[in-house]
């Protein structure tokens, strides 16, 4: 498969698009590069060179949509399933908080390993599906937490965890996967006790009813969806409240009633005094 530099940052921008048309990511934490790509002074060129990457992939990487709001940001957004974006840039995520190898936390299997000179992932997390780039080849390696390859040789750790794939067929998938609420990004609002944006999947049953009642996809109602998520997401923390005060009463009530059954039992254990000579 030919690789396609524009194919894969259309494939990540169009993501990031549909995120955006659902209500989900905030347009203004995507960074878009200027039309000659990022520079050396904002890309982190020295980090790459240093790690043997390719020219190929410092040039995807120089093209790329970056998110302001990644990783441990208060406000993070995923951008698939327990998975946040890789960002490459001086001032942003990992880079900008000073850790001693940020790209080798980027990196799946660790510092410890390296991969071919034309790898480099889009996305990261512990639980994540990791979007592997394969410039060389053309192909993704969609990683996930789980093993498919017993046997892959030790020096190919992404063999163990994914199957190549087209880019841009993947992607797709991926894009209808959202678009249809199988897999239902969800906004934090401000009375919701989430401290970052999630993606979740079809188990975010109100999320998804939200969203078709609200016209998705083709005549979507942003803003009264919003007004609504927050609505049902106050009254959801509200119930929740309810039954935590109503469970402390209910265990202070029984924590009252043992204790006067203790004194009961002990204050008759005491009537009539000792029988002892």
């Amino acid at each position: 498969m030919p690789y396609d530099r524009d194919v894969v940052v259309n494939c990540i921008k169009r993501h990031y698009d549909l995120l955006v048309r659902m209500a989900y990511l905030d347009p203004d934490v995507v960074l878009h590069p200027p039309p000659e790509g990022w520079s050396d002074e904002q890309l982190v060129v020295d980090t790459l060179q240093e790690r043997k990457r390719s020219e190929r992939v410092i040039d995807l990487l120089r093209h790329m949509p970056y998110l302001s709001k990644n990783m441990d940001t208060v406000g993070k957004y995923e951008v698939y399933i327990e998975t946040d974006a890789c960002t490459y840039l001086r001032n942003y995520g990992l880079f900008k908080d000073g850790y001693d190898d940020p790209y080798g936390l980027m990196m799946p299997w660790g510092s410890e390993q390296d991969s071919p000179a034309g790898f480099i992932p889009l996305s990261q997390g512990n639980d994540a599906t990791v979007w592997m780039i394969d410039t060389d080849e053309g192909i993704i390696w969609p990683m996930g937490s789980f093993i498919v390859n017993n046997d892959a040789p030790e020096d190919q750790p992404w063999r163990v965890a994914a199957k190549p794939r087209d880019i841009q067929e993947y992607f797709d998938e991926l894009y209808t996967e959202i678009e249809t609420l199988v897999t239902v990004p969800v906004p934090k609002t401000k009375s919701d006790w989430r401290w970052y944006h999630e993606i979740l999947s079809c188990r975010e049953k109100d999320g998804a009813r939200l969203l078709k009642e609200h016209g998705w996809p083709e005549a979507f109602r942003k803003e009264e969806y919003l007004k609504a998520l927050k609505e049902e997401r106050s009254d959801a923390k509200r119930n929740e409240e309810k039954k935590r005060e109503e469970k402390e009463r209910r265990r202070k009530t029984r924590h009252e009633i043992a204790v006067g059954k203790t004194y009961d039992l002990r204050s008759k254990s005491g009537r009539g005094g000792s029988t002892a000579s």
